[in-house]
C-alpha cells in the first residue's frame, strides 16, 4: 500500500475539496514523506486541504512539517504550480478542548494539515 498512495496519477489534478490520511502517514517510509504529501495536494484544488492526522512521532511529524511543498509546473504532474501552508495540531490538547477524553497520552500524536495555495511562476 506504500507505493499506491505516491501512485495517484489516475486521479486528475484539482479534484478534491480534501483529503484525510488519517493514521497511514506513519506507515509512509521517510524518504518518500515529503513526495506523498506533495501527491495528495496535487489532487486537491487550490484552497483545499490535506489533514494528515494520527502521527504518533514528534520526528515523523517534525519532518513532515519541514517538507518544501512548493512544487513548480515542470517537476509536478499539477494543472498549475502550488505551496502549502501547514498548521500543526496536538490532537490530545484539541480533543481535551472539545470535553473528549484523551485516546493515547503516552505517544501524544500529532495531526498536521496542509492547505494548498497557489505559487506565481518566477522568471
Amino acid at each position: 500500500y506504500q507505493r499506491r498512495v505516491r501512485a495517484l496519477s489516475w486521479v486528475p489534478s484539482d479534484s478534491y475539496d480534501i483529503v484525510l490520511a488519517f493514521g497511514s502517514l506513519l506507515h509512509v517510509p521517510l524518504h518518500v514523506m515529503c513526495e506523498t504529501v506533495s501527491e495528495l495536494l496535487r489532487i486537491v484544488r487550490v484552497g483545499g486541504i490535506v489533514w494528515g492526522g494520527y502521527i504518533d512521532s514528534k520526528d515523523t511529524a517534525a519532518r513532515l512539517a519541514k517538507c518544501n511543498l512548493i512544487t513548480p509546473s515542470s517537476c509536478s504532474s499539477a494543472a498549475t504550480p502550488f505551496g502549502a501552508t501547514v498548521h500543526v495540531l496536538k490532537e490530545n490538547t484539541w480533543f481535551k478542548r472539545l470535553g473528549v477524553p484523551s485516546a493515547n497520552k503516552k505517544r501524544k500524536p500529532t495531526s498536521l494539515i496542509w492547505r494548498k495555495v497557489p505559487v506565481s511562476p518566477t522568471n
